[in-house]
């Protein structure tokens, strides 16, 4: 099964206020269920909720792109940098072709102001991917 996270969306990843969700312990699901939950919660833009199912997730010795990147998205998001680069750099090291996180670690070294390593990222992730339409606005950024 293949799981694809759109990125960047406006709003995406935006907590709702108005949402009340309750938390159930992680122990006795399955990393299957635990990164479904987590796709889900991050969609549905649960932030907190998405976060934790992805840190059970990769507690259990589990390595998964999308649940890498995603989280490395999150923590970007809410301004855990080190986290995000971290997790970003773990997921290319496993999974090196993953051009999603290459484009978002390019434009996360971007906000950083390392302009070199941006370019590097991003180019990879067009070398990976020609056609991914984020690198190219990295790129251009």
């Amino acid at each position: 099964m293949i799981w694809e996270l759109v990125i960047f969306l406006a709003g995406f990843g935006q907590e709702s206020k108005s949402k009340k969700v309750h938390f159930n312990s992680n122990k006795n699901k399955s990393t299957d269920q635990l990164k479904i939950e987590g796709l889900n919660h991050h969609k549905g833009g649960n932030i907190e909720l998405a976060k934790k199912s992805y840190e059970s997730f990769i507690r259990r010795g589990v390595n998964d792109s999308d649940v890498l990147s995603n989280y490395a998205l999150i923590s970007h998001q809410t301004g855990d940098t080190k986290k995000a680069l971290q997790l970003y750099e773990k997921c290319i090291d496993i999974f090196p072709n993953h051009s999603f996180s290459c484009c978002n670690l390019g434009y996360l070294y971007l906000t950083l102001g390392e302009v070199i390593k941006a370019e590097q990222a991003t180019l990879k992730a067009l070398e990976i991917d020609p056609k991914l339409a984020n690198a190219h606005c990295n790129l251009g950024l």
